[in-house]
């Protein structure tokens, strides 16, 4: 068995450190407050209360080129977390389909999800580098756009999540950068609907919860244009 490349190692030790730290005031940061505005930071920090009412990390993920999904998991072994399931990719296979040009029928991404106690959990998104470009290695190894922190929505509801939706690109000032529907996550309760933000500074933001909420993501995708 082949080991990680060096930059993915280094990546996923830094991805499993932060899967013991991480929660919700500390992934949303403090809110920002533009020049000039009155009662920004109260209506921010009442925000990031919300969210955290609703919401807990569920899990950090990154993007790594093991040659096998076995050679991750062996990988996260060595480093005491437990993998517990792999599942295919929809949506980050997808979003790698549209920043590099690629078919995504061609593009063979693995979930792989592990465990440790005390810690959130880790989603390792696992494309073999047979499988890719080199500008498409080189780039995500280079800016991680794949790089992102979960919020589990506890009890999600349509009127909820456009709520959540609404709080994070407005007082916290982050912007709708994709998201979907994958139903081979959790299929037994529908699936798993992801919402993602991007922050002005660091990883993205994902919002997620267990259903199919194909309504919420569209009009998520709409604040896009």
């Amino acid at each position: 068995m082949s080991p990680l490349h060096p930059a993915d190692a280094a990546e996923l030790d830094r991805l499993l450190r932060w899967a013991g730290e991480a929660d919700v005031p500390g992934v949303l940061g403090a809110p920002r407050v533009p020049p000039g505005t009155t009662g920004g930071a109260e209506t921010g920090r009442a925000a990031i209360d919300t969210v955290a009412a609703h919401c807990h990390v569920d899990h950090v993920a990154t993007l790594v080129f093991p040659a096998t999904v076995v050679e991750a998991e062996a990988y996260l072994l060595r480093r005491r977390w437990t993998p517990t399931s792999t599942v295919p990719s929809v949506v980050v296979r997808r979003r790698l389909a549209d920043r590099y040009g690629l078919d995504h029928r061609q593009l063979d991404v693995s979930i792989v999800h592990a465990s440790a106690p005390g810690a959130a959990g880790v989603e390792l998104f696992c494309l073999p580098p047979t499988a890719a470009t080199r500008p498409a290695i080189d780039g995500e190894r280079r800016w991680h756009r794949e790089r992102h922190t979960a919020l589990l929505v506890e009890a999600p509801s349509e009127r909820l999540l456009d709520e959540l939706r609404s709080l994070l690109t407005g007082p916290l000032a982050m912007r709708a950068d994709g998201g979907g529907h994958n139903p081979h996550e959790g299929p037994e309760s529908g699936g798993r609907t992801v919402l993602y933000f991007r922050p002005a500074t660091g990883s993205r933001l994902e919002l997620t919860c267990r259903g199919d909420f194909t309504p919420v993501v569209a009009r998520h995708l709409d604040g896009e244009r």
